[in-house]
């Protein structure tokens, strides 16, 4: 039996939140991203122990881990303006994540309860221009900040 992967090429969905100072009225998907250049980062939360004298761990404690995705897109004769219409890089309110496979419909989705979204531009000469995209993951009222359908 073949195991079904989530890798290769994604679509990347972001879906308004109502009420939380979002100025766009509907989804915004980004269907080329570069190849291999979407990533989905974690900082482990900060750990904290408790010692007893002598040195030995009596108990530990730690914070939520903080969670990034990003992803670039070439800027290019059909999109020189970043999908969200920034301004300065704010994407105004938050937003629920899709990112779906796009090789295997079988593939697992990866979501995003809550995050916001930040527009910035890189450029060299070997690669060219992107928009570069990032997801700065907010932990949601209940339940995970990231899981998998």
């Amino acid at each position: 039996m073949s195991k079904i992967i989530m890798w290769g090429a994604c679509t990347i969905k972001a879906t308004p939140i109502s009420n939380t100072g979002a100025t766009l009225e509907s989804a915004v998907t980004l269907s080329a991203p570069a190849q291999g250049q979407t990533s989905l980062s974690m900082t482990e939360g900060e750990k904290q122990e408790a010692k007893i004298e002598g040195g030995a761990v009596e108990a530990v404690r730690r914070d939520f881990d903080a969670f990034q995705l990003t992803c670039r897109e070439r800027v290019g004769s059909a999109n020189k303006t970043d999908a969200f219409s920034s301004v300065d890089g704010v994407v105004p309110g938050e937003f629920a994540i899709e990112v779906t496979p796009t090789e295997n419909a079988s593939a697992p989705k990866l979501n995003i309860a809550r995050a916001t979204i930040h527009v910035g531009i890189e450029y060299n000469a070997t690669d060219g221009a992107f928009f570069v995209y990032t997801y700065d993951v907010l932990k949601p009222a209940s339940g995970s900040m990231i899981s998998f359908t």
